[in-house]
């Protein structure tokens, strides 16, 4: 039997371990803060679905969802070149990346800009501790959601709606 080339990627990222190469990508579309559709190494036929490692940003429908998106539309143009960094697949078969893009990290940038949470529970690596510190800074400066006191994490917005 043969299989989409999509499927056959897909289940060769999940048997990748966490420590997995770097590979170039090239950006299709952002869904959200932190979700993209790449197509890899260039090959639009074989779109993936990527989840950004480590953060969770707001839903588009949640305060701040839209201006988180609209950073990560302006930090990954269409069409422009990244590199990925698999860490894990998630329950929905997303590639979960670190995404690299002209040397930067976009997963810290998001943090940095304050347009979303360090996802604790799922962040693990040892930058983490570094996106961390980058919160804590965001906050401080009240920058993106953290100019609200309070502002309502993404995990528990989903579990009220």
């Amino acid at each position: 039997m043969l299989f989409p080339r999509s499927i056959v990627l897909t289940l060769l990222l999940a048997l990748v371990p966490a420590a997995a190469s770097a590979w170039p990508a090239s950006i299709i579309s952002v869904h959200d803060g932190d979700i993209v559709t790449v197509a890899p190494c260039g090959d639009t036929s074989t779109p993936i679905v990527i989840r950004l490692y480590g953060i969770d940003a707001p839903e588009t429908k949640q305060k701040g969802g839209l201006d988180s998106t609209t950073l990560l539309r302006r930090l990954l143009p269409e069409g422009s070149s990244v590199e990925l960094i698999p860490q894990d697949v998630d329950r929905y078969g997303r590639t979960v990346a670190i995404i690299m893009a002209d040397g930067s990290c976009i997963n810290a940038r998001m943090v940095e800009a304050g347009q979303a949470w360090v996802y604790s529970r799922y962040c693990r690596a040892k930058t983490c501790k570094n996106w961390q510190k980058l919160q804590k800074q965001a906050q401080q400066k009240r920058a993106g959601l953290w100019e609200e006191k309070d502002p309502t994490p993404p995990w528990k917005w989903r579990k009220e709606k």
